[in-house]
């Protein structure tokens, strides 16, 4: 995949304070609720907003939340083109969330360094919580963040389903999954 520098990405989207909000939902279960279980963390009623947001923004093909080993919240979103994930960055929900999270971070003209029609994107932003805030634009408690932007390259292959939606087209992607239900034998290559 084309990875895009990461100041390209913060530029299109300070979302990274946006998408703290939706990475509440890879959290472990205890942590949405501010640990004790008593008190809900309003970040996670702010991830399913903004996971529905998000998948209903025309050009998104979908979206997913994960937890990495070494503790990275990660929300994947993958979009049909460079105008879709604009759209998804000037969108109302997308917007709101950001000037209540991140304040005044972000600014410039999103993907200013993509061009037009570039597409498939796949967008990755990972956020790692900690105890207290640690940067004076982000109001939440986090140590790390980042919104990182990539394209497939041609080739890959699966068996029984893959990581990306179908709809993100992959050029020479090859699928094994047995269509008769019969075991499927042959060699995966790229």
């Amino acid at each position: 995949m084309k990875k895009y520098s990461i100041g390209a990405a913060l530029a299109v989207s300070a979302a990274g304070a946006t998408l703290a909000a939706a990475l509440a939902v890879a959290q472990p279960s205890g942590a949405q609720t501010g640990g004790d279980g008593a008190q809900p963390n309003p970040a996670a009623g702010m991830a399913g907003v903004l996971m529905k947001g998000l998948t209903q923004t025309e050009g998104c093909l979908g979206a997913d939340a994960a937890q990495t080993q070494s503790g990275r919240n990660c929300i994947i979103g993958w979009f049909e083109n460079k105008e879709a994930v604009v759209r998804w960055y000037n969108s109302m929900t997308h917007q709101g969330i950001m000037r209540g999270v991140a304040g005044g971070l972000g600014g410039g003209e999103p993907l200013a360094h993509v061009a037009d029609g570039t597409g498939p994107i796949m967008v990755i932003a990972t956020i790692t919580f900690s105890e207290t805030p640690k940067f004076e634009a982000i109001r939440m408690p986090i140590s790390q963040i980042s919104i990182e932007l990539f394209q497939p390259l041609p080739g890959g292959a699966h068996l029984g389903g893959r990581l990306s939606p179908e709809a993100f087209k992959v050029e020479h992607m090859r699928d094994f999954t047995p269509q008769d239900g019969a075991a499927s034998t042959g060699s995966a290559g790229g």
